[in-house]
């Protein structure tokens, strides 16, 4: 079992077990909840130091892992091509409808400038 799995299981045996004791010292409700969660947040940092180091170095090797394998490269590499296909893009799109291009000029000379249009106020 992994190491990030067993200090999960680990943490959460700690919450069931301190619902069990506070239910049977009394508390109910949303009290025998916070209780139960800070008991278990508290022994879980002291008791399971170990595990969560073991947890934390497991997840930075997937980390420098990934980091390492280029997994931003390919991003930078999808963005140069959307980018080269928008520009070929051409005038009329493959159901006849005007391309985005054209539409975005056709759109922008009908508002025309804010100095081509008369003024509201008096």
């Amino acid at each position: 079992m992994g190491s990030l799995a067993r200090f999960s299981l680990f943490r959460l045996g700690l919450l069931a077990a301190a619902l069990v004791v506070f239910r049977l010292l009394g508390a109910r409700g949303i009290l025998l909840v916070l209780l139960a969660t800070g008991a278990a947040l508290a022994l879980s940092y002291t008791v399971l130091s170990r595990s969560r180091e073991e947890a934390a170095l497991w997840l930075a090797s997937r980390a420098k892992g990934r980091r390492s394998r280029g997994f931003g490269r390919g991003l930078a590499e999808d963005a140069a091509a959307e980018d080269a296909e928008a520009e070929a893009e051409p005038r009329e799109n493959r159901d006849g409808r005007p391309g985005t291009a054209d539409r975005a000029q056709r759109r922008q000379s009908r508002a025309g400038s804010a100095n081509d249009r008369p003024s509201r106020l008096p």
